[in-house]
């Protein structure tokens, strides 16, 4: 097996989240019409970035990552829940599966407090 350098695996991290980008935005050109294809994409997507160990950041919040479907307006509920502190939840209504962000006042809020 062949080491590859730090230079080259910078390179190749920085190529990937290129690819991740361009995936994600042909997804969310595709969404409405197409969203098999849209779904393809975004799997493509997670799979590079796995790959390459590239974080997705806020990008994570635009589709589901149990069945890779690319959110729009007729496949999400957003709903705002206070339960022991406010967050945002996030229900793709293709398969079901929740997700659960706060709010960022919230956080800022708590790192001051500490």
């Amino acid at each position: 097996m062949v080491r590859i350098g730090k230079r080259e695996k910078e390179h190749q991290r920085k190529v990937a989240s290129e690819r991740v980008d361009v995936l994600l935005s042909l997804a969310e050109k595709f969404a409405k019409d197409r969203p098999e294809r849209a779904r393809r994409y975004v799997e493509l997507a997670w799979e590079i970035a796995k790959k390459h160990r590239v974080r997705l950041g806020k990008r994570k919040r635009r589709f589901c990552r149990k069945c890779f479907t690319y959110w729009t307006a007729g496949t999400l509920r957003v709903r705002l829940v206070h339960n022991p502190y406010p967050m945002v939840v996030y229900r793709c209504l293709v398969c079901g599966e929740e997700y659960r962000f706060p709010y960022v006042r919230e956080k800022k809020m708590r790192a001051k407090k500490s």
